[in-house]
């Protein structure tokens, strides 16, 4: 891999981390409301656990998921990207 691609992939990479922890934390407000303490701190760290996943296939363009959550936020920052269901 040369330095350009390399450094695309790095940009691409950060650009859907940032995509992605963003729809997560509209996701997280609209669940469990602002500064709410009551949330489940087991669904939080599966839904952390989600997020990186959904980076991950999003920066591959393929995901593989029966969460209806994840695959709307993968079609949300990868429209043209492989969904499998």
């Amino acid at each position: 891999m040369d330095a350009e691609t390399l450094r695309l992939f790095q940009r691409t990479s950060s650009f859907r981390w940032v995509q992605i922890q963003l729809l997560a934390a509209v996701e997280y407000v609209r669940k469990y409301g602002p500064g709410n303490s009551e949330a489940k701190s087991k669904k939080i760290e599966n839904d952390f656990l989600d997020i990186e996943y959904c980076i991950t296939g999003a920066v591959v363009g393929c995901l593989a998921t029966r969460d209806k959550k994840m695959a709307s936020m993968f079609n949300g920052v990868n429209p043209n990207g492989v969904l499998i269901s």
